[in-house]
């Protein structure tokens, strides 16, 4: 192709950059904090108005116990449910050799999940709900004066197994709490998933009416990768459209000159009939999925600077599911199951849970294109066991599927080259009538079997497969820990250095230097003007720009296709061409002005006819 419609192409992709940058990009005003006290300070019943205040006397108690599951705890060893003073935290810690889950009975919920399994061995830095003011899956209820107001009553836990337990509490007043909690097996498909249930115990002699309870998702933090926290979000899926709420949405902004100002947001509520609801980071995610889908959702933002040293981390999302519990027959029950996610957010595993949870991935408008593209890596990772020599044999089956196409292109940019001079006595010629040059143009193109938009038309069919990339590439915890060559994390930039606080990259260097070699091998346009030049000079420097701070992944993709690039383009210029170009300018007419018949110069293509004798 050449210079001017790489030019056209490049443009296209940088303008999609930034777009897609200044979408993502957050801003750094100040998190309105949630409200609540840290989780270990609340009070027995943080309402304002006793929600059981209806309910009847207590009546004597049924026996749920499952002896196949569960070893029963002695009842003398559980805590009192109705002491005065606040009750310490106690933890209950399980796995399944793939995550760790530290139970606390205050709200009898989830504290944090550690993962156990890594590429770099031991376990993952990253901790899913560390911090928190809230337990993950832990119940709350609208307050009437606006808001979530979480109910983290002393639970006692009654029951337990390697990989199971059950708490339960009884508010004094015909109304008993049990929640249990299951890990999958570790050897199988859903290593990730925690099986859940509420079950709501009426033991009055009258129907109870519930109002709905909130089902908290936990605490969404940034990652390493992250700290700016561009890819956290709450989302929601209600069985037609997925839909995400970023956490800049809680901030405030000025805007640009005014334009887009916004003032910072507390909370976010929805009343919508909902399959799931996640919270999210770039490689983490937990999913809600309920057994009946939701009633209405709510999302806030958490101050990290008030949990976190590390100043980079400001903002953390967190969010509930409501659902409606309905009506409690008397000395009746009622049951809330529901499949608990919390792991990387890896489209194999997705794909295999209810809901379509695999759109959790976000692959974007191109997301059919990510999902081959996301199936060929895996089938290459399959016969080679390292995900960057996985990406660099992808770029090549990829380059080698375009590699028709773009030889045309080349070519075609080459026969502009030759054709150059009668292009430019067109334009001298007819420079006061536009029109008569594009006809002349047309006729150039037409007789010597140029195309005009074979330079363009590879780098547009290119595009979506690039953003696909680009799509897939940016988040799959596939990447994270992976390492190659000198990269050690193919998820982040490769900082092998710095100078002061600015990182030294060597691949976006590397990306940048062959982009350069590339652009010289490409012809010049004879229809591309100085100042189209010059900005095709800084085209290198502008894309090394905006993929310096990218994932190494990425930039590796790249930059193979880059050098692969440059090596096409050599082998076609090298490669003789019969094309015998035209050395005339504008079409020559007879005297009446009819066009007259023109003969190329140079030597004869094919032997001439012979006659018959």
């Amino acid at each position: 192709m050449d210079k001017k419609n790489s030019l056209i192409g490049f443009l296209m992709i940088a303008a999609a950059f930034l777009l897609l940058n200044m979408n993502q990009k957050q801003t750094s005003q100040q998190v309105v904090p949630e409200t609540e006290e840290p989780l270990a300070s609340q009070p027995t019943d943080p309402l304002d108005a006793d929600p059981f205040a209806t309910l009847d006397p207590q009546v004597p108690v049924q026996s749920t116990d499952d002896p196949t599951l569960f070893q029963a705890i002695d009842p003398a060893k559980a805590p009192d449910t109705h002491a005065v003073e606040k009750p310490a935290e106690s933890i209950t810690t399980l796995n399944n050799g793939m995550i760790e889950v530290d139970f606390t009975q205050l709200g009898g919920a989830i504290r944090e999940i550690r993962f156990l399994q890594t590429k770099k061995g031991g376990l993952d830095d990253f901790v899913f709900n560390r911090g928190a003011t809230r337990p993950a899956l832990g119940l709350s209820r609208k307050k009437a004066s606006g808001g979530i107001a979480s109910l983290n009553y002393d639970f006692s836990l009654v029951q337990q197994s390697d990989r199971a337990v059950v708490y339960e509490y009884d508010t004094g007043k015909g109304l008993v709490f049990q929640r249990s909690f299951t890990l999958e097996d570790g050897e199988e498909n859903k290593p990730y998933v925690i099986r859940h249930e509420t079950v709501l115990f009426n033991r009055t002699a009258s129907p109870i009416q519930m109002s709905e309870l909130f089902f908290n998702l936990g605490m969404a933090t940034p990652v390493s990768s992250d700290k700016r926290g561009e890819f956290q979000s709450f989302a929601y899926y209600s069985g037609k459209k997925d839909a995400y709420v970023r956490a800049d949405y809680f901030t405030g902004s000025s805007g640009f000159i005014g334009i887009g100002a916004k003032t910072a947001r507390n909370e976010f509520e929805k009343k919508i009939p909902a399959t799931w609801a996640a919270v999210k980071n770039q490689f983490f995610v937990s999913v809600l999925t309920p057994e009946n889908p939701g009633s209405s959702l709510h999302a806030s933002p958490v101050d990290l600077s008030k949990i976190y040293d590390d100043q980079n981390m400001q903002t953390g999302i967190t969010g509930e599911m409501g659902i409606q519990p309905g009506i409690i027959p008397s000395m009746g029950s009622t049951v809330l199951s529901a499949d608990y996610y919390v792991g990387p957010k890896e489209y194999s595993r997705l794909v295999r849970l209810d809901g379509d949870q695999d759109k959790l991935m976000q692959f974007g408008f191109f997301g059919s294109i990510s999902k081959i593209l996301l199936a060929l890596m895996y089938w290459i990772h399959g016969y080679v066991p390292n995900w960057g020599l996985s990406i660099v044999i992808m770029t090549i089956i990829i380059k080698l599927l375009f590699w028709p196409l773009t030889s045309m292109s080349v070519r075609s940019s080459k026969r502009m080259q030759l054709i150059a001079e009668p292009m430019k006595a067109v334009r001298e010629k007819f420079k006061d009538d536009p029109q008569r040059v594009q006809k002349e143009m047309m006729r150039l193109y037409k007789e010597h079997g140029v195309n005009p938009m074979a330079g363009c038309l590879p780098m547009l069919i290119q595009i979506p497969v690039f953003f696909g990339l680009y799509w897939m590439l940016r988040t799959s915890a596939e990447l994270r820990f992976e390492s190659f060559l000198w990269v050690k994390d193919l998820s982040l930039p490769d900082t092998v250095a710095r100078i002061g606080d600015f990182p030294v990259n060597i691949m976006p260097l590397l990306m940048g230097v062959t982009q350069f070699f590339n652009m010289q091998l490409m012809p010049v346009s004879p229809t591309a003007d100085p100042m189209q030049q010059k900005i095709f000079k800084f085209m290198p420097f502008m894309f090394l720009f905006i993929l310096y701070g990218f994932s190494s992944g990425l930039v590796l993709y790249w930059t193979v296709q880059n050098v692969l690039s440059g090596l096409q383009t050599a082998l076609v210029n090298r490669k003789k061409d019969n094309f015998v170009p035209i050395t005339e300018g504008p079409a020559p007419t007879n005297p009446d002005g009819t066009p007259a018949a023109r003969r190329a110069h140079g030597p004869r293509t094919t032997p001439p006819k012979r006659r018959r004798k």
